[in-house]
């Protein structure tokens, strides 16, 4: 589900690629692990951190977003070092 969202953010219509990625967030929620969710996947977190390295601005960014939330439990213990230290400083910002 992940993979297909992020094809469609990366899609040039931009209406269609702002819905995908409210969609992508409302779906990362799903997959938190906390209370009535499911937990996400590897092959599903491994997706969303490959997403990072996109060359759309767009995908990066929902990417980000998905990242920041930090509803994935699971997704900090596959995050390099230095990705980790990013997502904590973006923690502290807000």
């Amino acid at each position: 589900m992940f993979e297909l969202l992020l094809k469609m953010v990366d899609l040039e219509h931009h209406k269609l690629s702002k819905q995908a990625g409210e969609v992508l967030l409302a779906v990362a929620r799903c997959a938190s692990g906390e209370d009535g969710c499911t937990l996400a996947e590897d092959d599903e977190v491994d997706i969303l951190l490959q997403s990072l390295t996109k060359i759309n601005a767009s995908v990066r960014t929902i990417a980000l977003q998905v990242n920041r939330l930090s509803e994935i439990k699971n997704l900090y213990y596959k995050l390099p070092p230095i990705v980790s230290v990013y997502m904590f400083l973006l923690k502290l910002k807000t």
